[in-house]
C-alpha cells in the first residue's frame, strides 16, 4: 500500500507519506526498514507485489516548495526537478504547472501521482504565509470546511479516519492554547 497525503487543518497543511518501494511480484530481495528487518518476509503469502527499495515520498525542496509523490520514482525525480526549476525561476502555480503537464508526453507521466504546496510569505507587512496546491492526479475529499488530498492505494482508509484525526487536532489545539495563555500569563510574552 502507498500512501501520501496532505491534510488540511484550519488550512495549514500538513503531509504524510510513506516510504516503501514496491514491484509487482514475488522478490526474494531483504529490504530492512526502521520497524522491521527483512520486510518481505513478513508480508502474506497472498501479496501480490514485493518491496524493493525505500525512498523519501514527502520532499521539502526549498523553503518555498513541498512535494509528495506516488507511482513511479524515475518519473517524479524528473517532475520534482522541473517544479522546483520553475519555483526558482518565479513561474510555478496552477496555471504553468498544468501546462506543463499538459505539453508532456503521456509516458513520462502515467505513473505519477504528485501533491505540492507552494508557500508565499505575505507581503502585506503582516506575519504569515499564504500556500497554494499544486496538484496532479490525486483524490480530495472535503470535511468540514476543510480539503484533504491523497494519492496511492491506502486512499480509502485514510479518508475512513481522517474525522478521527481532526477531531484529535482539535482537542490538541484548545488543550495548547490554554498552555500557550497559561505562558504568556506567567512570562510576558
Amino acid at each position: 500500500m502507498t500512501l501520501i497525503a496532505r491534510m488540511s487543518f484550519e488550512d495549514i497543511p500538513s503531509y504524510l507519506g510513506d516510504l516503501l518501494l514496491s514491484r509487482e511480484g514475488k522478490h526474494t530481495q531483504i529490504v530492512d526498514i526502521p520497524a522491521a528487518r527483512n520486510i518481505n518476509s513478513l508480508l502474506p503469502t497472498s501479496a501480490t507485489r514485493s518491496i524493493i527499495a525505500l525512498r523519501q515520498k514527502v520532499n521539502i525542496l526549498s523553503d518555498e516548495l513541498i512535494v509528495a509523490w506516488a507511482g513511479s520514482y524515475s518519473q517524479a525525480r524528473v517532475a520534482m526537478r522541473d517544479m522546483l526549476q520553475m519555483q526558482q525561476n518565479g513561474r510555478l502555480n496552477n496555471q504553468s504547472f498544468e501546462e506543463y503537464i499538459n505539453a508532456a508526453d503521456p509516458r513520462d507521466i502515467n505513473d505519477l501521482s504528485l501533491l505540492a504546496t507552494k508557500c508565499t510569505p505575505s507581503n502585506n507587512g503582516q506575519h504569515g504565509v499564504t500556500f497554494e496546491h499544486i496538484d496532479f492526479n490525486f483524490n480530495e475529499m472535503k470535511k468540514n470546511g476543510e480539503a484533504h488530498a491523497t494519492c496511492g492505494s491506502g486512499t480509502d482508509t485514510f479518508f475512513n479516519i481522517i474525522p478521527q484525526v481532526t477531531k484529535s487536532l482539535r482537542r490538541v489545539k484548545r488543550g495548547s492554547s490554554k498552555a500557550f495563555t497559561q505562558v504568556e500569563a506567567l512570562t510576558g510574552c
